[in-house]
C-alpha cells in the first residue's frame, strides 16, 4: 500500500466523520439564530417580531396529522395557561406546508402560534432536522425544545434524536421556572 493512498484513506475517513457532526449545534447562552416563517393565513413571523414579547419556547415536531404530534401539540395546547403564566410564549414549528399548519390548527383549535419552516431553512440553522437519509422521517423536524428569552439568547435546549420520544410541556415548564425570569 502506497503512502499516498493511506494518507488518501485517512483523509477522506475525517471529512466523513467531520460532516457526521451537526455544523449548527446550539449552544446555550449564543444568540439564537434568525428565522423567517410562514403561520397560518400566510403572515411572515421574524425572530425578532417575537422577542419583545418576553421569553419564547420554541418547540418543533415532526408532522401535523399523526397521531402522536396532535397528542404532544394538544398538549402544549392544554398548557399554554401556565406558559402564558410563567411569562412564555409558545411556538411550534414544523416542516409542514403553511396550508397543512393552518388546517390543522383549525380542526384541532389550536390557540398558540404554528409556524411552517417548509424550506427547511431554520431547523437545520437549530440542528432540529432529521438528516439521515435513510430515516423514513428524512428532512422533517425532530423533537426539540428551545427558551430563548427576549434578547434573543438560547437558555435551554433538548433535542430528542428518537423520533418515539415525545415532547412533554410539564418538562419545559419546569425548565421554565428553574430559569426565572
Amino acid at each position: 500500500m502506497s503512502m499516498r493512498y493511506l494518507i488518501t484513506l485517512i483523509l477522506t475517513g475525517m471529512v466523513g466523520l467531520v460532516s457526521s457532526f451537526p455544523a449548527n449545534a446550539i449552544e446555550l447562552g449564543q444568540p439564537a439564530p434568525n428565522f423567517t416563517l410562514t403561520a397560518p393565513g400566510g403572515r411572515l413571523v421574524r425572530l425578532a417580531d417575537l422577542l419583545p414579547s418576553g421569553t419564547i419556547v420554541l418547540y418543533t415536531f415532526l408532522q401535523a396529522y399523526t397521531k402522536d404530534c396532535a397528542e404532544e401539540i394538544g398538549q402544549f395546547e392544554k398548557s399554554l395557561a401556565q406558559f402564558q403564566a410563567a411569562g412564555a410564549q409558545l411556538v411550534g414549528v414544523s416542516a409542514d406546508h403553511v396550508t397543512n399548519l393552518d388546517a390543522f390548527a383549525r380542526s384541532n383549535k389550536i390557540t398558540h402560534l404554528l409556524l411552517s419552516d417548509f424550506r427547511r431553512q431554520m431547523l437545520p440553522a437549530y440542528d432540529a432536522m432529521i438528516t439521515d437519509p435513510r430515516s423514513p422521517n428524512y428532512r422533517q423536524a425532530k423533537r426539540a425544545y428551545f427558551i430563548i428569552d427576549r434578547q434573543g439568547v438560547i437558555r435551554y435546549v433538548k433535542v430528542e434524536d428518537n423520533p418515539l420520544d415525545l415532547l412533554n410541556p410539564q418538562e419545559i415548564l419546569q425548565v421554565l421556572s428553574q430559569l426565572g425570569p
